[in-house]
């Protein structure tokens, strides 16, 4: 009797989602995408969580991840996705990669969810784009806060209503 179904001949069932951030970023959406992994209808799924997921900006490392998936097989999605990051970080110019996957540990199926970033000002501090303002009644767009940098601290403004944060070193342990 042959298998035909993914864990039958050690497959795996990924989704990649080639969307704007809202997929990922928005409560609702990201619940519906991490059911998807709980009720064991995919193993993994990987998306963006960048305001500019553009094909040309995700294009190759989508293609790289199939093509390594298919010649090499994902024994472990996570590992597998942070050796390719390594090797070719260049989609972290432009977004954040997310990944829900699920693991076993001692036996019990795990399900995690994590997102890779990039340090880049103006845009994202620490790899995340800060989407809110701490001032009381400010609503501003993710494009209204900025990242500054200077003498190895960091800072972010909104532009909507000035309000400013205070320095924050960036150093090896942040």
């Amino acid at each position: 009797m042959v298998r035909c179904h993914a864990q039958g001949e050690g497959g795996r069932r990924g989704l990649i989602l080639v969307t704007c951030g809202p997929a990922m970023r928005v409560n609702h959406h990201f619940d519906s995408l991490l059911a998807l992994v709980k009720n064991d209808i995919f193993d993994f799924i990987i998306g963006f969580g960048g305001s500019s997921t553009l094909p040309v900006n995700v294009g190759p490392m989508v293609q790289a991840f199939v093509r390594n998936a298919t010649l090499f097989g994902i024994p472990d999605v996570w590992d597998s996705l942070c050796e390719l990051l390594a090797s070719s970080p260049d989609v972290l110019d432009y977004n954040t990669v997310v990944i829900v996957y699920g693991s076993y540990v001692e036996g019990r199926r795990m399900v995690e969810s994590r997102e890779i970033g990039k340090h880049r000002p103006p845009y994202r501090a620490f790899g995340h784009e800060f989407s809110a303002c701490a001032k009381e009644g400010c609503r501003p767009e993710v494009s209204d806060n900025r990242v500054s940098t200077k003498n190895g601290k960091v800072r972010i403004t909104c532009a909507k209503c000035q309000w400013t944060s205070a320095w924050v070193s960036i150093d090896r342990d942040n």
